[in-house]
């Protein structure tokens, strides 16, 4: 009786050695997990240019200038604004099976100099590329998340918790290890466009940081400068430019009379009608003088007289 039990007791435990050593299709996964975590914060910015001048045309006499005053004005405005935390999580199976149902769910978490602890963002993240990790297998899973940074922040931290459905702990239910990165947010973003070079095809260049504008004056002599005059004002970073015109025009100096010189034949044409008058007065004084007639008391009077 005795013999029979110590037999069944001894061949139990070797069922039993045997089924702990023998690899079994049940058998559960387990998965490790890493992950990064970096904060980003950019600016862009958008600029405008305008050029006028206050006199667009001169008219001169040749020698004689005159004074532009160009002016060349830029505005800068906020284009886009952005912060946000990127990073990956790794995920291992550390098992000789393949993993089940992986499922990543990620959140960014703030703790407060209160010592209170706020999620700012959540999700899950895309396993597509590669849904299931064979046995000894890791991928890396990247994320991105826009955030917006809480004032009295002590601490942020990105949490990342791996699941699958064939840990050995309970197989069905999502299990699996969570992970942590802590980051900080950057002191000041990095900024595109923030300031501009101006250059100016008068010769002249300038630098912006903010919207402001510039003067200068352009002078123009009769007659070298005499024509239009483009202008144009550009800017180095993004190829915008603004023009301004100038028209000069030179008059011509009056011709003068030399001493000496002969009257045109149009003067000398008035002299002649001139000159015809004056022969027909000198007729009237060789012709008839004038005459004159009367009655008197005796009769007819006459005539008064001949002229010479």
């Amino acid at each position: 009786m005795h013999w029979g039990i110590k037999r069944l007791a001894a061949a139990s435990l070797v069922a039993l050695a045997a089924a702990v050593m023998a690899p079994s299709a049940f058998a559960a996964a387990n998965v490790s997990a890493t992950k990064t975590a970096t904060a980003h914060w950019t600016q862009s910015y958008n600029w405008t240019i305008a050029k006028s001048v206050d006199k667009a045309s001169h008219t001169l006499d040749n020698g004689k200038s005159g004074v532009s005053n160009y002016t060349v004005a830029v505005t800068k405005t906020l284009a886009s604004e952005r912060i946000w935390v990127d990073g990956e999580v790794c995920v291992k199976n550390e098992t000789d099976i393949p993993t089940e149902n992986l499922k990543i769910a990620d959140r960014i978490r703030v703790q407060t100099t209160a010592g209170n602890f706020v999620t700012l963002e959540k999700g899950l993240l895309d396993t597509s590329a590669k849904p299931v990790l064979e046995p000894g297998e890791s991928h890396c899973y990247g994320y991105t998340f826009d955030i917006t940074p809480v004032a009295d922040a002590a601490e942020y931290r990105n949490i990342a918790t791996a699941t699958v459905t064939n840990d050995p702990r309970e197989p069905g239910a999502e299990l699996g290890p969570t992970t942590f990165a802590i980051f900080s947010m950057p002191s000041a973003p990095t900024v595109t466009n923030g300031s501009i070079d101006v250059d100016d095809t008068n010769g002249m260049a300038w630098q912006f940081s903010d919207s402001g504008s510039v003067s200068y004056a352009k002078t123009f002599t009769c007659g070298a400068d005499a024509g239009r005059h483009d202008n144009t004002a550009k800017i180095r970073q993004t190829g915008q430019s603004a023009s301004a015109s100038v028209e000069v025009t030179c008059k011509q100096p009056p011709k003068e009379c030399k001493p000496g010189s002969k009257p045109d034949k149009d003067k000398d044409h008035d002299h002649g009608k001139d000159n015809d008058h004056d022969k027909d007065k000198d007729k009237g004084h060789n012709g008839f003088g004038g005459w004159g007639w009367g009655w008197g008391s005796g009769g007819f009077g006459g005539f008064g007289g001949f002229g010479r």
